[in-house]
């Protein structure tokens, strides 16, 4: 379709669970994590999601496809960073080290700002110090930027407090919880629909 975007949520979406998945020129090959249950559980109740505001990101992906053409080099040296982090988050994920885990995600945070003018704002900015002030370890926002979702890693004993802070502005928390299937076509006969 052309559209100025990646192709990782859709391998995402249609293998599910938790895969390393290495993008080249002409191959992508999908490798799935082994994560221990207790590991995988703790990360589900220690992920947090709010809903912070719509969002367009075809103008931020342009910028930045833009940018990687020119040779930009602040987004370059970020994608590379936001790279090696990857390799980084997966190890820490394989150890069970959950901590380590949201210090990556701030990590991460602080180079895919770079990516674009546009993936951040005032207002995500102070919500996101906001929730690391309250007891976040780390967090992101998912997609593009701009608004959207922000994904946040905060120990179960301090949620209450990011929850609260989060209300004072009117922002909800999104409920989920980890689905290790991908994507599937759902026959509504078999949920009583009618022909």
């Amino acid at each position: 379709l052309k559209w100025p975007m990646g192709k990782q949520d859709e391998y995402i979406a249609a293998f599910g669970g938790f895969n390393k998945i290495e993008f080249s020129k002409n191959k992508v090959q999908v490798s799935p994590v082994k994560i221990k249950q207790k590991t995988l559980k703790e990360l589900d109740d220690n992920l947090m999601l709010f809903f912070i505001g719509s969002r367009t990101n075809s103008s931020i992906l342009i910028n930045q496809i833009n940018d990687i053409k020119d040779r930009e080099p602040r987004v370059l040296n970020s994608l590379d960073k936001v790279k090696d982090l990857s390799f980084k988050l997966y190890d820490n994920i394989k150890k069970s080290d959950l901590t380590g885990f949201g210090d990556i995600l701030n990590e991460n945070w602080k180079f895919k700002k770079n990516f674009s003018k546009s993936v951040s704002n005032n207002k995500i900015d102070k919500l996101y110090n906001l929730a690391i002030k309250s007891g976040a370890i780390g967090g992101k926002l998912t997609g593009a930027g701009g608004g959207g979702h922000l994904l946040l890693y905060c120990e179960k004993s301090k949620q209450s407090k990011v929850v609260e802070k989060m209300n004072q502005f009117k922002i909800k928390e999104v409920k989920f919880s980890f689905y290790t299937d991908g994507a599937k076509i759902v026959n509504m006969y078999d949920y009583g629909g009618t022909k």
